[in-house]
C-alpha cells in the first residue's frame, strides 16, 4: 500500500491557544499526488492555497519526516475533524461530497461565532469537535 502525505505551508493569522511557533508553520495531511499516484482522503479535502481555515492542531514531533525550511510542523487534530473551511463569505462550510456529521453542525456559522465556540470549549477543557470513533 502506498502512503502519500502532503505538506502545506500555512500563514497563521490568529492563535487561540498555545504557540504557533511563528507566523508561518507546516501542516501535514494524509493524501496527495506523487507522479502518477494519487491518494485522495475519504473524509476531507486537502488544504488549498489562498483559502482560509480554522485549524485545531497538535505538534508533529515525528523525526522520520523532513523539515521544511526550519518551520515548526503540526498535524490536524484527529486527522480531519480539526479542519474547518471558512468561505469567502466568512462562514464555515463543509464539503457536501463527504459524510461529515461531526462538523456539519457548524455549517453556516460565522468565523467569529466559531472562534467564540472554540474559546468557550477551551475554557471548559472540552473539544467542540469530537474526535472520530
Amino acid at each position: 500500500q502506498t502512503w502519500i502525505e502532503t505538506d502545506s505551508v500555512i500563514d497563521i493569522v490568529q492563535t487561540l491557544k498555545g504557540s504557533a511557533g511563528g507566523s508561518t508553520i507546516v501542516i501535514s495531511q494524509m493524501g496527495g499526488r506523487v507522479g502518477d499516484v494519487t491518494s485522495q482522503p475519504t473524509q476531507y479535502s486537502l488544504v488549498q492555497a489562498g483559502e482560509r481555515y480554522i485549524l485545531c492542531l497538535k505538534e508533529d514531533d515525528r523525526t522520520t519526516v523532513p523539515s521544511v525550511a526550519g518551520l515548526k510542523r503540526y498535524g490536524i487534530v484527529a486527522a480531519w475533524s480539526g479542519l474547518l473551511f471558512v468561505g469567502a463569505d466568512g462562514l464555515i462550510h463543509t464539503d457536501p461530497k463527504y459524510h461529515d456529521p461531526l462538523r456539519k453542525k457548524y455549517e453556516g456559522k460565522s468565523n467569529a461565532e466559531m472562534i467564540d465556540l472554540l474559546k468557550d470549549a477551551m475554557n471548559q477543557k472540552q473539544l467542540p469537535v469530537p474526535p472520530p470513533f
